[in-house]
């Protein structure tokens, strides 16, 4: 009891962000004046700045000190062992006559090595590039360091204040709104839809402390009411599901809730699916596809407005509800009273499949390439987050294409 109650002290200090904050502020400081001697350790500081906090303030500020075409990343070694497998996922071969082909990175580690791994001028050549950051926040080294190159890459950035912030800059860097949750393909729900609904609430979600399970824990205890809950997670960041079970009978909540650990995603969607609402309580991802998930399955969500995140705006009045955590119980009781309002499928078939976000990425670099009067006869292949990237053509999925990394790789 005693571990648990210091266990949320420390969240809410940690959640009013004051120390990161003010080390931001510090930072952005000294990186400014670094800058004017060291370019490389001036950047490394605004950008570590801008990487701990959201607060517009400062990542305008350090915008200011981005010059195109001059960034160096603060980083030399590779987090990776330069093995990407899926991560580095074809969309476009190129052809002999000359057309480029495309290539999509997925998730920031992957993002930040691969050129240190491969020839950049070479691979440019042959194939356009499309990176998909796997965190909201793209003034980074990971992101930035593709500015020194001449040719342009298309960076998926879901959360609008990530493609402002893109699109200010000026760069080689051209924003696309989409982002991971918007290429779930909307098959892979067909079979599990059901208006027949085992559990009132879904919570899909890693353990790990900065999903906040005591902020959903502490409505459940105010509503006071026999909800049936279902949480779906992961050991995370040292957070297991004993500590999501002390939390849980801290609140006295035990008896609301089943937990499901490691299952299978058949078995994640058949629950999502079973359930009136999903709820999401992080302040910050990268582009949540729980949320995603949960809407193919027809069913609607819940999450604060104040998320930070690329999923934010895929929830509208079809889809979900945004709400304050001071109105969380409130909108929990208005979403089970009126869940079958909602049209959560269809919105998302219509704006946020992964079929509509391949026509929507394959347009962005078409009218860019043509408008460059290079060739383009033959559009990107479609793709699904399910939750791994795959190929929607049985014939293309059998093959299984693959980037000939070895050709552009680097020497070492």
């Amino acid at each position: 009891m005693l571990n648990t109650k210091l266990y949320l002290l420390k969240r809410k200090i940690i959640e009013l962000n004051l120390v990161r904050k003010s080390l931001a502020f510090s930072l952005l400081i000294a990186g400014k004046l670094a800058y004017s001697f060291n370019n490389k350790l001036g950047f490394g500081m605004v950008s570590k700045a801008a990487r701990l906090t959201s607060n517009d303030s400062i990542i305008y500020s350090a915008l200011s000190s981005f010059k195109k075409g001059s960034y160096i990343p603060s980083f030399e070694s590779p987090e990776t062992q330069g093995e990407f497998g899926s991560r580095v996922f074809l969309l476009k071969e190129k052809s002999a006559d000359g057309e480029k082909g495309v290539v999509l990175l997925k998730f920031n580690s992957t993002i930040r090595d691969f050129p240190l791994f491969v020839d950049m001028e070479k691979f440019s050549k042959d194939y356009f590039l499309v990176i998909e950051p796997s965190w909201t926040g793209l003034f980074l080294d990971e992101i930035l360091q593709y500015t020194k190159f001449k040719f342009p890459i298309w960076v998926l950035s879901a959360y609008e204040k990530d493609y402002e912030l893109l699109a200010a800059m000026q760069s080689n860097l051209i924003p696309v709104r989409l982002g991971p949750c918007d290429w779930v393909d909307p098959q892979i729900t067909e079979s599990v839809l059901t208006p027949e609904k085992k559990y009132d609430i879904v919570f899909n979600s890693n353990w790990a402390s900065w999903k906040r399970h005591q902020v959903l824990f502490s409505a459940l205890k105010a509503i006071n009411k026999p909800l049936k809950v279902a949480l779906i997670g992961v050991e995370w960041e040292g957070r297991t599901k004993r500590d999501i079970e002390d939390l849980a009978r801290f609140y006295d909540v035990t008896p609301l809730l089943d937990i499901h650990e490691r299952i299978p995603f058949p078995e994640v969607l058949r629950i999502t699916a079973e359930s009136k609402c999903a709820i999401l309580l992080s302040l910050k991802e990268g582009s949540n596809r729980a949320l995603a998930e949960a809407m193919m399955c027809d069913v609607p969500v819940i999450l604060l407005d104040d998320h930070i995140g690329g999923i934010r705006k895929n929830v509208t009045a079809a889809t979900g509800i945004l709400t304050s955590e001071k109105n969380l119980c409130a909108a929990i009781n208005n979403m089970l009273e009126n869940y079958k309002n909602f049209t959560a499928r269809k919105w998302a078939i219509d704006n946020a499949s992964c079929f509509v976000s391949t026509k929507t990425l394959n347009a962005a670099i078409k009218e860019y390439v043509q408008g460059n009067n290079q060739p383009w006869s033959r559009d990107i292949w479609a793709r699904a987050n399910s939750p791994e990237p795959q190929y929607l053509d049985k014939a293309l999925a059998n093959e299984k294409p693959t980037f000939n990394y070895s050709l552009y790789q680097i020497n070492t």
